[in-house]
C-alpha cells in the first residue's frame, strides 16, 4: 500500500535514516499529496515544496504552501493568499486522513457556503 510505504519512510526519516528523504520527495513530485504534507517536516526540502506551489492544481498547491508555512520559509505567502483570500471560489479547506489515520493532508470543497449550509 502506498499509504503504509509512505507512513514506513516518514518513521525511519524521523529514526535518522536521511536516505529516505529521497523517496519521500520523489512521491510528492508525484503528486502524492501525504508526502507533500511529510515533507513539512523534512528540513532542506523547501525548494521541492516551493516549485510545487506553481501547479495549477489547487490541492498540491494549498498542501505545498502550507509545508513551507511549517518550515517557516516565506514564499508560502503568495499561493496562499492566492487561495485563502475570498473569492468568487468560495473555498473551504478540511483535513482528510489516510484509511490508517497516520497520514493528513487538506482537501479543498469549492462552493462551501452551499456545500456546507447543512
Amino acid at each position: 500500500s502506498p499509504y503504509v510505504r509512505l507512513a514506513a519512510l516518514r518513521a525511519l526519516f524521523m529514526l535518522g535514516r536521511k536516505e529516505t528523504k529521497a523517496a519521500i520527495e520523489q512521491a510528492a513530485l508525484s503528486q502524492d499529496l501525504f508526502a507533500i504534507n511529510i515533507l513539512a517536516d523534512v528540513p532542506g526540502s523547501e525548494d521541492i515544496l516551493y516549485e510545487l506551489t506553481h501547479q495549477s492544481n489547487p490541492l498540491i498547491k494549498i498542501n505545498a504552501a502550507l509545508a513551507l508555512l511549517h518550515l517557516g520559509d516565506s514564499r508560502c505567502i503568495t499561493p496562499l493568499c492566492d487561495l485563502l483570500i475570498r473569492d468568487s471560489r468560495d473555498l473551504a479547506f478540511v483535513p482528510h486522513q489516510s484509511l490508517g489515520k497516520s497520514l493528513t493532508c487538506w482537501k479543498i470543497i469549492p462552493s462551501a457556503s452551499v456545500n456546507l449550509k447543512d
